[in-house]
């Protein structure tokens, strides 16, 4: 294994996981709060559960990026539980 390869494997989970955290972080902070709403009540209740959010997640991840990192040979068995972890691979 190359350094080279070990990266790309760390670098396509990261950017993934953390764009979601930040547009949580991003809609909670910035919009919810300024009017006045518990963010992560509504993140709980509404977003997280939605059927809307949960289908295009599907469609996202597990429909199209996942395959496509897989068929690249990005998703290596070190990384692999890390993606299992927040659900984005069986």
């Amino acid at each position: 294994m190359t350094y080279q390869l070990e990266t790309l494997w760390d670098y396509d989970y990261e950017p993934t996981h953390h764009e979601l955290e930040t547009l949580y972080e991003t809609a909670k902070k910035t919009v919810w709060q300024e009017m006045g709403w518990d963010g992560d009540k509504i993140w709980r209740d509404t977003v997280a559960s939605s059927p809307t959010t949960k289908a295009f997640n599907s469609f996202l991840f597990q429909e199209n990026l996942m395959p496509r990192l897989q068929r690249l040979g990005l998703i290596s068995e070190r990384v692999a539980p890390r993606y299992r972890e927040i659900g984005l691979l069986n």
